[in-house]
């Protein structure tokens, strides 16, 4: 399966093509209604992720792919139950297997992953990344602009970093 994604990539995107046909392969056995919830909101973490790693001098393409991955394991297996931690051990052979990232890497993306859920704790600045994406792309689904309990105290941090006004 991993030389069959990795043709018709173009160097410049080739580790987030590859990850993006990945995931796009393990979401197929899903119901169309499943895929369309799940890809959005890994594409909208994915992207969120990006755009805060941009923001605060991160690496931009391994928050991207940490965000695609963060929660590929519970929608492929709809388990919820420590999908974090359950995740980041489903995210690490899949990184391995492609051949694209070295050992470092990996553990970054993995580290985030890990700690995704755990939003009233502070950990590494990358992992913290993909906690805040993880909220804001859960905000900006919802189109509320509110959230509560845990991601409360992360939405205001968000929203005074944006500058929100409202």
């Amino acid at each position: 399966m991993y030389d069959k994604l990795k043709q018709n990539i173009s160097k410049n995107t080739a580790r987030i093509d590859f990850m993006t046909a990945l995931v796009t392969e393990k979401l197929k056995p899903l119901s169309s209604t499943a895929q369309i919830e799940a890809s959005s909101h890994l594409f909208g973490v994915a992207q969120s992720a990006a755009l805060l790693a941009g923001m605060r001098g991160d690496d931009i393409e391994l928050a991207y792919i940490a965000g695609l991955l963060h929660d590929l394991y519970k929608f492929t297996t709809s388990d919820v139950y420590e999908h974090a931690e359950k995740g980041a051990a489903y995210a690490k052979p899949l990184l391995e297997r492609s051949g694209l990232f070295n050992s470092k890497e990996i553990e970054t993306i993995c580290g985030a992953i890990y700690f995704h859920s755990t939003k009233d704790k502070r950990h590494l600045p990358f992992d913290e990344i993909l906690k805040d994406a993880d909220v804001m792309q859960s905000v900006l689904a919802s189109g509320t602009m509110v959230v509560s309990g845990k991601q409360d105290a992360r939405w205001k941090a968000l929203r005074k970093e944006f500058s929100f006004k409202n």
